[in-house]
């Protein structure tokens, strides 16, 4: 166990070990506001700013199944410190990359050790409150995790307007220095164990190969023309075949690396597809809107990112959720959620190049309240039927899947607007002819705007591409509406789960324990 050294202030370990937490889950939104000019200054184009924001997601992902393995043998104050360590290092990588494989390859660094600070921090600390105490602790931590994911796009925004893009990761090296010496001063590092069980490296290999061919596809498939291109066939052949494998080893192995044998149980299966698919429309049209908002509608970085401050509202709703699960079916209460993340996206699907502000602040205040209700209820769901003390491993397993679901989500917007913004375009082209009235109405304008006639012709080409890319950004919305109102029904297909009137105080830790390990964004 991780023992701060003799004399440390309580208040001082929890608030560094609270500053890295918190850091990290900063680093994860503040980019994300930041891709269409990061990619610019590196000499690429948005989609390819992307690519550094999905496979970060994919090593934190990575991250969850290695970190109570090298927590048990190695101490979790070390392997704090060496994730500390290896999250300074990548930040530094970042912001001096002068080209953008150098950056990419920082951001693939950086995304496992921060899911080592985020795990690890969290645990270390929680685990110093005393037991009357610990309620407010976990209430403590819940906070502090929510205000990166709703001020981080913000922050980040403002960041990289008056600052650079490249000072979100010399602010890394500044805050993570001070933390990585904080942690350092006030914990003893533990002495090395022997871990409970032995890791399952082949699954784990199989895992990687997996996540890495997958994310591989997904970004290079708009450039590279999908299955026009030899690379991307070999690419997925040897994912499928590693899919394939890696399934059959982790149903057989006793201690697999992701256990793939919990998805029998009904419960556990309906809750964690509702998570994992949830999840990656949740966070793949995040941040497929606030870089939208900027490629598209015109906004700052800063304004886009000031769009999710409604997202707040998320956690007071939670508060109001843990009285609703004590009283209705589980199943009612998850079933309504989505359909109001339905109701959100098919909101947010039908605005036009006129949307501003003011347009998007009421569904994100809808979705805020959403996102509220969102982990509680599932979390439940998920263990309903688990004994206590296989939660922590349960927990484990519906998080590889829910982080990875979400660095899956941000490449396939990307991909489902490209393709539906190609649609659109033809059918645009097809209604825009010289002999269509409207076509030659808006010649017209653009001849007496000053426009020759062959530039009043190229001005009206790019009005049908930008036409089509709203309508493309529009379809991703409301494909997500629909998955949504088909997930509210396959909730009904799980068991009934109704949970006590009344809690007590063990029991109640635990339940905010287990909500916020998979609250994380």
């Amino acid at each position: 166990m991780a023992m701060p050294r003799r004399n440390a202030p309580f208040a001082l370990v929890q608030a560094s070990l609270m500053l890295g937490h918190v850091l990290v889950l900063f680093n994860a939104a503040v980019y994300v506001a930041a891709i269409p000019k990061a990619a610019g200054a590196l000499g690429v184009a948005s989609s390819f700013g992307t690519w550094a924001q999905t496979y970060f997601m994919m090593g934190w992902a990575l991250s969850v199944p290695l970190t109570s393995w090298l927590a048990k043998k190695f101490g979790r104050a070390r392997i704090l410190l060496a994730g500390l360590a290896g999250f300074l290092l990548a930040s530094a990588i970042c912001a001096r990359a002068p080209e953008f494989p150098g950056f990419l390859l920082g951001r693939i660094l950086l995304g496992f050790p921060s899911g080592l600070v985020l795990l690890l921090s969290q645990n270390i600390a929680l685990s110093r409150w005393p037991p009357e105490k610990k309620l407010t602790g976990v209430s403590l931590w819940g906070m502090a995790a929510l205000a990166p994911l709703t001020l981080g796009g913000m922050v980040g925004g403002w960041i990289t307007d008056e600052l650079g893009w490249r000072w979100l990761f010399y602010l890394n090296l500044a805050v993570g220095g001070m933390v990585a010496f904080m942690v350092t001063t006030l914990l003893d590092m533990e002495k090395e164990t022997r871990p409970a069980w032995r890791f399952d490296k082949i699954g784990y290999g199989l895992l990687v190969i997996v996540m890495a061919g997958t994310h591989t596809l997904l970004n290079l498939g708009n450039d590279w023309d999908w299955w026009r291109s030899d690379l991307l066939v070999g690419v997925a052949s040897i994912t499928v075949v590693a899919l394939l494998y890696w399934w059959i080893w982790e149903l057989g192995t006793p201690y697999p690396a992701v256990d793939l044998r919990l998805l029998r149980q009904r419960n556990f299966l309906i809750g964690v597809t509702c998570l994992a698919v949830g999840f990656f429309f949740i966070q793949g049209l995040f941040s497929f809107l606030i870089v939208r908002l900027q490629l598209i509608f015109d906004y700052s970085t800063w304004l886009a990112g000031l769009v999710f401050v409604p997202l707040l509202l998320a956690k007071p709703m939670i508060a109001f959720t843990h009285r609703l699960m004590r009283n209705i079916d589980l199943r009612l209460l998850i079933s309504l959620d989505l359909l109001g993340f339905a109701l959100v996206f098919s909101w947010i699907g039908r605005f036009d190049r006129d949307a501003w502000l003011d347009q998007l602040f009421w569904p994100l205040c809808l979705e805020g309240l959403c996102l509220g209700v969102f982990f509680a209820p599932l979390t439940a769901l998920i263990l309903a039927g688990v004994p206590p003390r296989y939660h922590p491993r349960v927990l484990e397993q519906a998080n590889v899947l829910r982080i990875a679901a979400g660095s899956w989500g941000i490449s396939s917007m990307g991909v489902i607007a490209y393709q539906r913004s190609g649609f659109h375009r033809v059918n645009l082209v097809d209604q825009f002819t010289l002999a269509d009235p409207r076509s030659q109405a808006l010649l017209d304008k653009f001849t007496q705007a000053g426009f020759s006639p062959a530039a009043a012709q190229t001005q009206l080409e790019k009005t049908v591409a930008h036409r089509a890319s709203i309508l493309g950004f529009d379809d991703a919305f409301l494909l997500a509406a629909m998955v949504f109102v088909g997930l509210a029904v396959l909730a009904w297909l799980a068991d009934p789960v109704h949970l006590p009137v009344r809690l007590d105080l063990r029991r109640k830790i635990r339940m905010l324990w287990e909500e916020k390990q998979l609250e994380e964004p």
